[in-house]
């Protein structure tokens, strides 16, 4: 049933055992929607996985050392003065 129609809830999973097993009663409804839950956990649709970054602040630095003084730097034919 659960492979036929993965979007079922739990609940309407335990009305149809109920109506085609009556001698059940309610007692089993948590214990049912553990093992569904588990069941999808195992055998279910793939969920997405996401990693989150963190970033604290001061942890890590970064810092270019770069030296551009000989570097000519023009915009539209202008040298931008350093």
């Amino acid at each position: 049933m659960m492979k036929a129609a993965p979007g079922l809830r739990p609940v309407a999973i335990f009305g149809e055992i109920l109506r085609r097993h009556p001698e059940l009663g309610d007692s089993v409804r948590r214990t049912m929607e553990r093992r569904i839950r588990d069941w999808r956990a195992i055998h279910g649709a793939d969920q997405e996985v996401i990693f989150r970054q963190i970033h604290e602040p001061g942890r890590m630095g970064l810092s270019d050392f770069t030296d551009m003084g000989d570097i000519t730097i023009t915009v539209a034919g202008v040298a931008l003065d350093p």
